[in-house]
């Protein structure tokens, strides 16, 4: 479960309600709406944002056949990154040409190669020796990705492995103290990503695996990064998530005063402020679909 923002965060904008109480219930109850909300924003924007280890096709439009199977390929998913790309050269459903970065094919980002966005196209070069013997295939799915699609894989660091992690079944784990882990968390440990659902000083409650990734041993004092997000997608799922735990409050600061058309006493909507930036960063990152 990939929440777009942090615990901690969320409580912060809380604080100073004197219902918050930081119990068990609590936390879960947040915990679940920072889910909730983050599922609606994937599914208004057409995208996720979290990075999933997954195995994806991509059939080349009939046009590129006259170009030597050469130009470009807009991906109908966001791609972090490779591991292979393979291609279909024969139309047996197997993958018998591997494509070599920088001279078969190149990726492309979006948004003038802005760091921490995805790539959103591969071009295939029309000269590669490779691609030069790949005949015409009337199937479809003639490209095999194997990598890490979604937005982005933007991490930080969060702390050290206090003891190693000897059993890929583990379900519990024990930081180095000092550490800034919290419940909620996707973390990243070696290759494996992991989702923190409790944290009881030092020690993590754990689900191993997540995100098409696979559960292994890690050594201690191996780094722990945690995940972060585009901050406007983490704003904004902060802030509905607060509203919709701070009715009264609208989503604001303890410390803001609420007047005119955020003001209770005005008789209007305390959410309106806080809705329109959530439609402006929906809006920003809605993914079009690609023919």
């Amino acid at each position: 479960m990939n929440r777009l923002c942090r615990l901690s965060h969320v409580k912060r904008d809380l604080g100073g309600v004197s219902s918050l109480e930081n119990t068990t219930d609590t936390v879960l109850g947040i915990l679940q709406a920072m889910a909730d909300v983050s599922g609606e924003i994937v599914s208004e924007t057409g995208r996720h944002f979290h990075a999933q280890l997954a195995t994806r096709y991509i059939t080349v439009p009939r046009a590129c056949e006259a170009n030597n199977w050469g130009r470009q390929l807009w991906l109908p998913f966001d791609l972090i990154s490779v591991t292979s790309l393979k291609v279909d050269d024969d139309a047996d459903w197997t993958y018998g040409l591997t494509l070599v970065e920088g001279t078969d094919f190149v990726l492309w980002r979006g948004e003038d190669e802005a760091a921490y966005t995805p790539y959103v196209r591969i071009d295939l070069h029309p000269e590669s020796t490779l691609l030069s013997t790949w005949q015409r295939n009337s199937r479809g799915r003639e490209i095999q990705v194997v990598g890490l699609a979604g937005y982005s894989n933007e991490t930080e660091a969060a702390g050290t492995l206090g003891t190693a992690i000897t059993d890929a079944t583990a379900t519990s784990a024990t930081m180095t103290a000092g550490h800034s882990v919290e419940p909620g968390d996707t973390l990243w440990i070696d290759s494996e990503q992991i989702e923190v659902t409790a944290v009881s000083t030092n020690t993590l409650t754990l689900v191993r695996g997540i995100n098409g990734t696979t559960a292994a041993t890690h050594l201690i004092n191996a780094p722990v990064t945690r995940r972060r997000y585009p901050r406007d997608v983490e704003m904004a799922v902060k802030e509905r998530v607060t509203g919709l735990r701070w009715d009264t409050q609208g989503g604001m600061s303890a410390q803001a005063t609420l007047v005119g058309d955020l003001s209770v006493a005005a008789g209007t909507s305390t959410m309106r402020a806080s809705y329109a930036r959530w439609r402006n960063t929906v809006k920003r990152y809605k993914r079009w679909a690609i023919a």
